[in-house]
């Protein structure tokens, strides 16, 4: 998870209400949701995930973010500050430009030169999108 229960959730609050669970709805499991069906449409969504450009983003930036949390310090040397806001702004240019030529659209230079809005894909409703369709073309098919 890219946040921390222990750290931000509710149970780290000095307020927190007291866990609780809800009774059980009583179910039937469908058969066309069996564990191997689901394994092979989670390999799938894996698969997805590994050639998405924005998912690849939102991964680099979960284990830069778990990195981040790990360091107990910052360093108070200007300029390595300063060097590492310029690679966070390589970063983010090169990411502004790879989603401007996927668009067609042409590579800016600078930061301040990026148009005010970039459309960029969502990339969780994107899959959940593939994976909708891939559980409704596997039940069409067991179904016949």
């Amino acid at each position: 998870s890219f946040l921390s229960a222990d750290e931000f959730g509710e149970s780290s609050q000095d307020n927190a209400l007291p866990w609780d669970q809800l009774e059980s709805a009583r179910y039937a499991p469908l058969k066309e949701f069996e564990p191997t069906r689901i394994n092979q449409w989670q390999q799938t969504v894996d698969e997805r995930i590994q050639e998405n450009p924005e998912f690849v983003y939102v991964l680099e930036d979960i284990e830069e973010f778990k990195a981040d949390q790990d360091q107990a310090w910052i360093s108070l040397v200007l300029a390595e500050r300063k060097a590492e806001q310029e690679r966070e702004d390589a970063k983010k240019l090169e990411r502004a430009n790879a989603r401007l030529v996927r668009l067609g659209k042409e590579p800016v230079e600078k930061l301040e030169d990026l148009p005010n809005e970039i459309e960029v894909e969502d990339p969780y409703l994107t899959e959940t999108i593939a994976l909708s369709f891939d559980i409704i073309d596997d039940l069409k098919l067991a179904m016949n």
